[in-house]
């Protein structure tokens, strides 16, 4: 193209030409866009319509319709005139996606008359060049606004979708209930929401109304008599008549009442025998439920049905006619007949005929159900969907994308340059079948769904392109929709057309896999062909197929960039003869032109799996990253299952690679290995590694850590081969001498054949194993033979490679294996090479018939160590046995003497002791068990010993029994005893658990003086202690009496310290105050810096008195005395756990408790409660009686009474109703309070003391009055019934102060609020209006009676008139002040106190009256008159006024 025609045709990009809202709303609901906020309930109640819904609106497609059904909606509603009625029904007939749904949603939204959505219509209407006369904007002038303001409520909006609800919904077998029930279940829960009201619109629900105003005292007692008669009720369903009454009139629950009103119908037809007169047939209860609407203020009803003709599908025949009938009911009988405003749409599919039977003929018609078929014209769809997906910003840049297109194809001109524009930027063409293609799934709301994306996409990239058909392939057939917006199911083309989706797919993957060819160099516009055969053939569009002119159009994709359109026809022919040739899909036939057409037929066509396995090699052949992949495979080979619908087979049997357990993938480290070594079992990690990696990386080995994890060797196998210099490099950074590297050789060429056809199997598999096709059956039943005699020869390519690699080790390389076996028979060799040059142990071998394990070693504990000997008689067990296999091995028995231990000339056992020995060189010292095993398990420690935990156990064992340390034990030995020594370990039973519970190493010391305190020991422990002089064992005592002074000394201290502050607030005496003054003295002794055994001794004399210190003998009594100390110490102990709910509990038996009969259980439980804290030592001496008498539950168990928790429990529940009802009272108050400072008539009073007669001003007095009034409001910052609940657990008054005491006091202080301040309000008002009956003020006044303001002010003759006029006057023109002001001039007020007159006479008799009365009068004439200070002014009135 020469540069001159590409500035001439240089096109701006779609997002300098479109706009394109970001979000739209492509499929519409009743349910979600009729009220704002997806219908909220807010908005609901508030009758607040949602604006986007009249915004995407298009008004001139269903103008005609609109303007008939607002016509009636806004003409005068005159219930004599039945005449001329004003109700109508309307029958909304139109395909899926023509913008039914849509259009109910925008008529329901106008009927709420929201003024904020008809200033909408009216900017629409006007940006469309529409005069007042066309647009449907005068409907709200002339009516509608007048029927939605003021008393009128508006028109009540009742909508539904009825998918879901009858025989037509998908999935639903309940044949649901009559249609008139959905309607009045709408109706009732909408007018809940609006008025707040449970109107009784269902006959069950007039018939209780009926009851209770006509019949009440008629049937009452016969009602009773009813309501438990064991004819009708069973027995716990008897209601006493006034519960039942009470019920009906407190109408709290639709549900309820309805249940009072089924029980009524049951008592008149079968008890009284009578059939009582309410609304029963639908044609009544349907005209009632209108009245009822109506009367409420209400203009009228609109009833919005969609999706009408897919819940009468399947509906029976009965239920149809009765459907039919509830029809024909609401749109001819209460609109007609008898003249209800009552507006009834209907919207559906299709047509549809009324069932014979009840008389009703067709139930579309005029009088009827009117017909209003949508968008008959197609231009009306394509201006709906255009510009719902877009705006033209610059409509002058189209053109150059006019002359573009028009260069290279023949559309665009035989269309003209306007209809080009029309569309812009969408193909015309493909719109079209787009259209099409849509109603294969039930909505062309997908249309508008794919349209906005594509062109969103299109926007975002700034693309230059008009929109063809085949950029909406993937949306069209991925896309999964709802029909009806509201309920769930999948109607994509891929799962709705599964046979022909996968033709399609079988034409795309032989295109993609040709090698050669004009459909190999034309690939993707190949693609785009099939692709736009495909919907052609989805949309039924052009049956008779495509020609090369009509493809080029279709695809619009150039040939060249310079091609005219001629040359693109012909190319799109040559496309389409290789297409025909190349793919049984794509068929050609001749026009009666003898033209050339090609279409898509979906021919599925059965594959060769022997070509696609040729492809797949040839590929894996050429890409080094698919052989990669496929030995990383092979390696880990374990299985290769293949699951389709109909198999379920291993493809390669019982074959797997000796290397499957220990390949990385993610979440896996290797494998643990069990070896044997020296006839001992040994355990270590073979693990699978890119050394090669590795070493360029510079990441390092990983050392054993064998005292952490048991390890004794590691073996690094590479997944691939290693240079020679690289593996030089691997071995010299090894960390640690038991890591050995085994390396694998190169493929020679047998093995790399044999790797690519395992990578062409690999790929058949992944292509097509997850499909279920007769395809995929082939080639997967083909895979399975091949690999069925291959697998063995291609698995092992792995053993043939490894087995001619290397082992390699720190100070062993090119070790010498065989490659026979599993991995662990391989590897067993090169481990006993290299751990028997490391390792010190190699001297230690077992004869044994089988390996040392270490079940075995728990067994030679058991079978001598623990004991030191076996016993003579004892017969042959698993113990003796073991001790027999091992134990000359271990070097803990000696030949000829094999049933007494012996460990003299045992190195190991030497070199631990004296390791143990040398560190520990204080007394007490002792050592953690970790500490041995890191010296003597693996390397690293006095000598590369090598020994396994189990063996080091033994050892240490071993030195246990002959005396030379103790080992503490932690707490998961499953032991009673702490410290392991040679008097107890007999008695045990050893085990893995306890074992490893082996927490810390001491050597055993000797102490003195022991048996003196050992039986006072006995009691301060808690435990049993044997006489013994052992040093090792009485060291653990003495240590943990030193733990136990060292824990108590403060902790006694304390205790005794709260002891007396708890029983100090309950009042009571503490009955063991001595015993933990006692045990405070005692635990206070220092035991740390001198003998300890002493210390304790001297201790208990200070503390208890007594002698066992000076006679140096333990004395029984003392003993015993002791002990029944030590119960009362660790009983206060435990009481004072329980401090806290103790305060509780006497803070309640102390509560002051009004004098009234709904306190009185609580004051007889603090009474019982009280007189059990005064006696505590029952509870101190029972921990369980303390708990279950005392303290309680939380919550109370069943049955639990006199506790603390229970009198809680029962003073919370009446303490949260108190709490609520004063602060709703108080909220209340308030509310009012607030209500006053921001009403409008103090802001008018405001606004009125500008005048001059009405000074000095006051309002202020009354703001801040009123402010002070709400501050003695009670108020809780934090009302939950959570924090009530919480806080009373702590004490019986909540943070806000209010009490049982005070509860009244805050009520009446709320309601005298309440009354005062309205009292102020008026009084204050009142008293300042009053001056304008002044005769002085009016006739002032009098000379302003031409002006409105002032002559409507003077026709006020009282205080209240006044009030009222001046208010509302000032609230609308402020003005009024200075109209007033100009005729007052200026009016001075002389405020004049009444307790300032003081008479001659205190005392008055009759005569003396009118002395006093002109004492008074001067008393005023003084007041008015100017002070000196002041100057007489003619125009000034003084006007007094009394306080």
């Amino acid at each position: 193209m020469g540069s001159l025609d590409a500035l001439l045709l240089a096109r701006k990009s779609l997002d300098e030409i479109c706009a394109v809202p970001d979000k739209i709303i492509s499929v519409y609901s009743l349910e979600k866009h009729i009220w704002a906020d997806s219908n909220s309930v807010e908005a609901r109640r508030l009758r607040k319509a949602e604006k986007k819904t009249v915004e995407e609106f298009q008004i001139s497609p269903v103008r005609h319709f609109l303007n008939d059904i607002l016509r009636n909606m806004a003409a005068p509603y005159k219930p004599e005139r039945k005449e001329n009625p004003i109700g109508q029904g309307y029958w909304i007939q139109a395909e899926f996606g023509s913008g039914k749904s849509h259009l109910l949603c925008f008529l329901a939204a106008l009927a709420l008359g929201d003024a904020e959505i008809w200033e909408i219509i009216k900017n629409k209407e006007v940006a469309h060049g529409l005069g007042k006369r066309e647009s449907i904007y005068r409907f709200w002038e002339e009516g509608l606004r007048n029927k939605s303001t003021g008393k009128n409520k508006g028109i009540f909006v009742i909508a539904r979708t009825l998918v879901g609800s009858g025989g037509g919904a998908v999935g639903i077998s309940d044949k649901g209930k009559r249609l008139s029930e959905y309607i009045l279940e709408s109706i009732k829960e909408q007018l809940l929401l609006e008025t707040g009201k449970n109107l009784s619109l269902y006959p069950a629900e007039i018939l209780a109304d009926r009851f209770i105003n006509q019949d009440l005292d008629r049937y009452r007692k016969d009602l009773k008599k009813f309501l438990k008669d064991p004819n009708y009720f069973a027995e716990d369903a008897f209601e006493d008549i006034d519960d039942f009454i009470k019920a009906i009139q407190q109408n709290k629950s639709p549900q309820y009442k309805q249940s009072c009103g089924n029980k009524l119908w049951r008592f008149y037809t079968e008890y009284l025998k009578v059939h009582p007169q309410v609304p029963a047939e639908t044609e009544e209860v349907l005209k009632h439920v209108i009245q009822t609407i109506l009367a409420e203020g209400y203009t009228g009803v609109l009833l919005v049905l969609d999706e009408i003709s897919l819940f009468m599908k399947d509906r029976d025949s009965d239920q149809r006619v009765d459907d039919e009938k509830t029809l024909v009911i609401l749109a001819n009988r209460l609109a007609k007949i008898h003249n209800l405003p009552v507006w009834t749409i209907c919207a559906a599919q299709q047509a549809i005929e009324a069932k014979p039977g009840l008389g009703v003929k067709n139930i579309i018609a005029d009088d009827r159900l009117k017909l209003v078929p949508l968008l008959q014209n197609p231009k009306d769809y394509y201006d709906i969907v255009l510009s719902r997906v877009r705006e033209i910003k610059d409509p002058d840049a189209i053109h150059n994308y006019y002359l573009y297109y028009g260069s290279h194809f023949t559309w665009p001109k035989s269309i003209g340059e306007q209809e080009f524009a029309h569309f812009f930027p969408f193909h015309k063409l493909a719109l079209e079948v787009l259209r099409d293609v849509t109603h294969e799934l039930t909505t062309a709301r997908s249309a508008i769904h794919f349209m906005h994306q594509t062109l969103k996409h299109q926007i975002k990239i700034k693309g230059n392109e008009l929109i063809r058909l085949w950029e909406l392939f993937d949306e069209a057939v991925e896309y999964e929709e709802d029909p009806s917006g509201t309920h769930a199911g999948l109607v994509a083309i891929k799962t709705k057309r599964e046979t022909e989706y996968r033709a399609y797919q079988s034409c795309r993957k032989q295109i993609e896999s040709l090698t050669k060819g004009i459909l190999k160099v034309n690939r993707d516009r190949a693609i785009r062909v099939i692709q736009t055969l495909f919907l052609y053939y989805i949309a039924r569009s052009r049956q008779q197929g495509l020609s090369a002119e009509e493809l080029a159009n279709a695809v619009m994709i150039e040939g060249r960039a310079d091609a005219t359109p001629d040359e693109n026809i012909q190319h799109y022919g040559i496309l389409g003869d290789a297409l025909k040739k190349e793919l049984p899909q794509v068929v050609e036939s001749l026009d009666e032109e003898n033209t050339s057409r090609y279409r898509f037929e979906p021919v599925v066509v059965g594959i060769d799996p022997n070509r696609e396995f040729q492809k797949a090699r040839d590929e894996a052949e050429s890409n080094d990253d698919i052989q990669r992949e496929s030995w990383f495979k092979l390696l880990a080979l374990r299985e290769w299952k293949v699951k389709t619908r109909l198999m379920n087979i291993n493809l390669i049997g019982d074959v797997k690679s000796i290397f499957c357990d220990i390949t990385s993938f993610p979440g896996q480290n290797g494998k643990i290995v069990e070896l044997n070594w020296q006839n001992r079992q040994i355990f270590g990690l073979a693990t699978m590694r890119d050394i090669t990696r590795m070493v360029a990386e510079g990441q390092q080995f990983s050392p054993i850590v064998s005292h952490q994890d048991d390890l004794d060797f590691c073996v690094v196998v590479a997944n691939r081969p290693v240079s020679e210099k690289t593996l030089s490099t691997a071995i010299k950074k090894l960390p640690d001498r038991r890591i050995l590297l085994w390396t694998p050789d190169e493929l020679n060429h047998d093995e790399k054949t044999r790797l690519l056809d395992f990578a062409a199997y690999q790929k058949l598999i992944s292509q097509w194993g997850g499909n279920d096709s007769e395809d995929s059956v082939a080639v997967i039943n083909w895979v399975a033979g091949r690999l069925q005699t291959e697998i063995g020869q291609i698995a092992g390519i792995v053993r043939s490679s490894y087995g001619r690699g290397r082992f390699d080790a720190f100070n062993n390389t090119q070790i010498d294996f065989r490659m026979v076996g599993d991995l662990e028979a391989i590897i067993t060799n090169t481990v006993d090479r290299v751990l028997s040059s490391v390792y010190e142990s190699r001297d230690i071998r077992f004869n044994s018939p089988a390996p040392f394990k270490k079940e075995d070693g728990i067994k030679i504990i058991n079978g001598i160590i623990r004991t030191g000997s076996i016993p003579k008689g004892v017969k042959p067990n698993q113990y003796i046995s073991a001790v027999q296999n091992f134990g000359q091995g271990l070097g803990i028995v000696k030949r000829n003497a094999e049933r007494v231990l012996d460990v003299s000339n045992n190195k190991y056992v030497d070199d631990i002791w004296s390791f143990i020995d040398s560190k520990l060189v204080d007394d007490g010292q002792s050592m953690a068990i970790d500490t041995i095993y890191r010296n003597f398990m693996g390397v690293g420690g006095p000598k590369d010993y090598g020994l396994t935990r189990r063996i080091v156990q033994i050892y240490l064992l071993c030195l246990v029994r002959i005396g030379k340390i103790q080992i503490t034990l932690g707490t998961k030995s499953g032991l009673t005893i702490r410290t392991l020594d040679y008097s107890n370990m007999e008695s045990i039973d050893f085990s893995a658990k306890v074992l490893d519970s082996f927490e810390r190493i001491q050597k055993v010391a000797k102490p003195e003086n022991w048996e003196v305190l050992r039986p006072y020991a006995e009691k301060l422990l808690n435990t049993s202690i044997l006489s013994t002089y052992d040093d090792s064992v009485i060291a653990d005592y003495r240590l943990q009496l030193k733990d136990l002074f060292r824990k108590e000394k403060d902790a006694s201290q304390h205790a005794a310290e709260r002891a007396a502050s708890v029983f100090s607030f309950l009042g009571v005496p503490n009955p063991y105050e001595k015993e933990l003054q006692q045990f405070t003295q005692l635990f206070n002794t220092d035991i740390e810096s001198g003998n300890d055994i002493d210390s304790i001794l001297y201790g208990l004399k200070k503390a208890f008195e007594y002698q066992a210190f000076d006679t140096n003998r333990p004395l029984e009594p003392e003993i015993a005395d002791l002990a029944i100390r030590l119960a009362n110490y660790r009983n206060m102990l435990a009481l004072l756990q329980y401090e806290q709910e103790l305060r509780v509990g006497k803070t309640y038996t102390r509560l002051s408790l009004p004098d009234i009969s709904t306190t009185k259980i609580i004051k007889r439980a603090q009474q019982k409660l009280n007189d059990k804290i005064s006696d505590l030592q029952p509870y101190i001496d029972s921990h369980v009686k303390l708990k279950t008498e005392l303290l309680g539950s939380n919550p109370p168990g069943a049955g639990e009474k006199d506790t603390i928790e229970v009198l809680i429990r029962d003073y919370t529940a009446m303490y949260v109703a108190l709490h609520d009802r004063v602060s709703d009272k108080s909220d209340e108050t308030r509310r009012l309070l607030d209500a006053l400072l921001q009403s409008d008539e103090l802001v008018a009073f405001m606004k009125l003391e500008r005048i001059t007669a009405l000074q000095p001003p006051v309002s202020d007095v009354i703001t801040n009055r009123l402010k002070e009034l709400r501050k003695v409001v009670f108020s809780c910052s934090n009302p939950s019934k959570a924090s009530i609940q919480e806080q009373l657990r702590s004490g019986p008054v909540h943070e806000c102060g209010l009490t049982l005491m005070n509860a009244e006091e805050y009520l009446s202080a709320a309601e005298k609020a309440a009354s005062n301040a309205k009292e102020i309000l008026d009084r204050t008002i009142n008293d300042k209006m009053t001056v304008f009956l002044n005769p002085a003020i009016r006739d002032r006044l009098e000379q302003g009676r031409h002006e409105p303001v002032i002559h409507k002010l003077l026709e006020c003759t009282t205080v209240q008139e006044i009030r009222s006029y001046l208010i509302s006057e000032v609230l609308n023109r402020e003005s009024i002040v200075d109209i007033i002001n100009r005729y007052l001039k200026k009016i001075v007020l002389v405020p004049v106190k009444i307790a300032d007159f003081q008479p001659d006479l205190k005392t008055v008799e009759a005569h003396q009256v009118s002395g006093v009365g002109a004492q008074f009068e001067r008393f005023l004439l003084r007041a008015l008159e100017p002070a000196p200070q002041e100057r007489e002014e003619d125009d000034v009135i003084r006007i007094i006024v009394l306080e």
